[in-house]
């Protein structure tokens, strides 16, 4: 899984994951005679929908048995699903909107995978983690320093950084826009 796109171990048991996906660990145990014997059993995932593979382009061309898998769920799409692949406003490239267009619950999901491999806690506080340095950020930015003192380069790492000295995260999320312009006027005489 990814969390903002910062990759999120769920777990390192394939058996597990083979579970949770609704696979049979034991075949997969026993290995496969075949590419297409695999292939029939990663469709046997509760996840699995061939629909989404419509829309494909040749991403990964190096790779041909992904390739070769992307032919297999296309010639088990339903027919019907099809038949709207040029309508127009149907190009959806975010994977929630993707998901909804399935019948699936993307935030459901989530919270069920969180839920199984035990792990809700862990991904909300670094939820939490990303959600504040963004705030920071948005707050306290190169951008702001430079528009604020005209000062271009290195030496705006060096302003944030007096800046973050002179006032905690918490208290540089909650000011507002002059005062932060305050602090860093103030940080551009102490680091000169």
């Amino acid at each position: 899984m990814q969390h903002d796109n910062h990759p999120f171990t769920l777990s390192t048991s394939p058996q597990e994951i083979s579970t949770f996906l609704g696979l049979d660990y034991g075949l997969f145990i026993k290995g496969f005679s075949t590419r297409l014997a695999s292939f029939d059993w990663i469709a046997t995932s509760r996840f699995f929908q061939p629909r989404i593979f419509l829309r494909m382009g040749n991403t990964l061309r190096e790779r041909k048995m992904y390739q070769d898998f992307v032919s297999y769920a296309r010639a088990r799409a339903p027919p019907a699903s099809r038949l709207n692949l040029d309508a127009p406003g149907d190009s959806a490239t975010d994977p929630e909107e993707q998901a909804t267009r399935l019948g699936i619950n993307a935030a459901a999901v989530v919270e069920e995978v969180l839920t199984y491999f035990g792990c809700r806690y862990e991904w909300y506080m670094i939820a939490g983690s990303v959600r504040r340095r963004e705030r920071l950020k948005e707050k306290l930015n190169g951008k702001l320093v430079e528009q604020t003192t005209g000062i271009k380069g290195i030496a705006i790492r060096d302003i944030i950084a007096a800046v973050r000295q002179m006032a905690s995260e918490d208290e540089l999320i909650s000011m507002e826009l002059e005062e932060i312009c305050g602090l860093i006027q103030k940080a551009v005489v102490d680091v000169r």
